[in-house]
């Protein structure tokens, strides 16, 4: 059993971790993308 709760922590933990960081990150430049949109369509 505490092997399985050391590869849970070591391997499942920093993958899960990894996946919700680039989510956000692909996220955060979604939004920027669409406001520059915004502005432009405002500049115009």
């Amino acid at each position: 059993m505490r092997s399985l709760d050391l590869w849970v922590t070591f391997w499942v933990k920093p993958k899960v971790t990894e996946k919700i960081s680039l989510f956000s990150f692909k996220k955060k430049i979604v939004i920027s993308l669409h406001r520059k949109e915004q502005i432009n369509r405002n500049g115009q």
